[in-house]
């Protein structure tokens, strides 16, 4: 083996463990890394495993823009617990509101009730600084991001199950633009 062959080899086995599951913003969701294999072609993550159900391993939460359907954030999960965000960060336009649907997904991939009997959920400001650009209300599964001054910030979701919060997402980033 030459030296360039060694050094690229060596490059690429320092920054394979540490690029994950990276999203560079084109939409395209699609990757390849392990998860559980739930026995009939399902992926499974341990820590979204619950009482009542397991989510999907893939794609379990999603945000769909109200006024178009379109897909503006989803969250998915890793085994290593470093679950991410893809299509982030959630765009608002200063001065504007943006309604989102939050829908949640099981392991087959078919979507779940959100309320009180089964999962529900809660979003904030992931800091103090979020609360600076944004304003967060939230009715039945419409979360609406109004956006009060430019500038970036995080939010999060906890996922309840019988009163107790099972999961707490990685801060989403929220820019809102002029």
């Amino acid at each position: 083996m030459n030296r360039r062959t060694l050094l690229r080899a060596a490059a690429v086995s320092l920054t394979a463990p540490i690029a994950g599951c990276l999203n560079d913003g084109s939409g395209d969701d699609s990757h390849d890394h392990d998860h559980v294999d739930g026995g009939d072609g399902t992926r499974i993550i341990e820590n979204f495993q619950f009482e009542t159900v397991t989510l999907s391993g893939e794609f379990p939460l999603h945000l769909y823009d109200t006024s178009d359907d379109s897909v503006v954030v989803r969250y998915h999960g890793h085994p290593d617990g470093k679950s991410n965000w893809h299509r982030s960060p959630i765009e608002v336009p200063f001065g504007a509101l943006l309604t989102t649907r939050v829908e949640l997904y099981d392991q087959h991939r078919e979507q779940i009730p959100i309320g009180p009997d089964g999962l529900d959920f809660e979003v904030y400001p992931a800091d103090d600084s979020s609360t600076d650009v944004l304003e967060i209300d939230r009715d039945g599964t419409l979360v609406s991001f109004q956006g009060v001054s430019e500038g970036e910030g995080h939010v999060r979701f906890d996922l309840i199950e019988n009163g107790a919060v099972v999961l707490t997402t990685n801060p989403c980033p929220v820019h809102v633009l002029e």
